[in-house]
């Protein structure tokens, strides 16, 4: 039983980049990349949408377990599709949505 939750444990922090009992990730993998945490301190919900160049709208939630929380972007893949079909990318900065209305960004990982 030890062994099995060691291994679910290391398969946890492979798969989302933090163990089962963190909430906040260093990085997220979002739309086949992954976006590492920016520098800087929490952004109010207007800082975001600046930062975002446009309305943030919810993606997925992160962690999968326990306290989750709202990842935002201005763009999303369907998006990108709606306006061209054969088009296909994503946002290159996202948005973790924390309590009390405060974000942290993360960034495309090597646009930093």
């Amino acid at each position: 039983m030890v062994v099995a939750a060691i291994g679910w444990a290391g398969w946890y922090r492979s798969s989302f980049h933090l163990w089962p009992w963190e909430s906040i990730p260093p990085r997220i993998h979002w739309c086949g990349r992954d976006d590492d945490r920016g520098p800087g301190p929490a952004l109010s919900a207007r800082d975001v949408r600046d930062a975002l160049g446009g309305t943030p709208r919810k993606v997925p939630e992160v962690p999968p377990l326990w306290r989750r929380h709202d990842v935002v972007a201005a763009v999303t893949e369907e998006d990108v599709h709606r306006r061209d079909p054969a088009a296909a990318g994503c946002a290159t900065v996202i948005s973790l949505r924390l309590a009390h209305g405060r974000h942290l960004t993360y960034e495309l990982q090597g646009s930093l």
